[in-house]
């Protein structure tokens, strides 16, 4: 295994690169980014619902069953025309979900502390969590696609961290390759 990634060590690199554009994208341009990314979402859900969509109109040419393969391409069409259209919105409605999620899990958290008689439990852990967690949910309800960016932040520096890591691997394969070049024993 090892062997094949010093051979190919400039695709690590290659692949680390893009990361790091990437992830210099998200932070300076985040809005763009997160719109961008959900566009291309969007355009994929199209591609692969007409493609859903032919294949359900040649089965039925064919008089074979064609019932699921139409329902999920028209799904999969109406979906991908609304993410392309309509993306803000769309990206606001995903981060109210989120937000939701997030209020109904503080909700939880904070109700398992006050019915937890469990003397393992670290009860400040758990209070804090919940806390941060609604919280977290409720600030998501004032300005969603600000959230959005806000978690296009988060990826961003992600991938950048993970980029550089990835070319300075690539790297240290290159040279362990040139070394075993250099010994003879490749």
């Amino acid at each position: 295994m090892i062997v094949h990634f010093k051979n190919n060590w400039w695709l690590l690199t290659l692949n680390g690169v893009i990361a790091v554009l990437f992830g210099v994208f998200a932070l300076f341009i985040p809005q763009a980014t997160i719109l961008t990314i959900a566009k291309y979402f969007g355009f994929i859900l199209l591609l692969g619902g007409l493609i859903l969509f032919i294949g359900a109109l040649s089965k039925m040419k064919k008089k074979k069953s064609y019932g699921v393969l139409l329902i999920e391409g028209i799904i999969s069409l109406v979906i991908g025309f609304i993410i392309l259209f309509f993306t803000k919105q769309t990206l606001e409605l995903f981060v109210i979900l989120i937000g939701i999620w997030a209020i109904t899990l503080g909700i939880f958290q904070l109700s398992m502390l006050i019915g937890a008689k469990a003397e393992g439990m670290n009860k400040t852990v758990v209070l804090i969590n919940g806390l941060i967690t609604l919280l977290f949910g409720i600030l998501i309800f004032f300005n969603p696609f600000q959230a959005a960016v806000g978690f296009t932040y988060i990826v961003g520096i992600i991938a950048l961290i993970f980029g550089i890591i990835m070319i300075y691997i690539s790297f240290k394969l290159k040279n362990l390759q040139n070394i075993e070049k250099n010994n003879g024993t490749n």
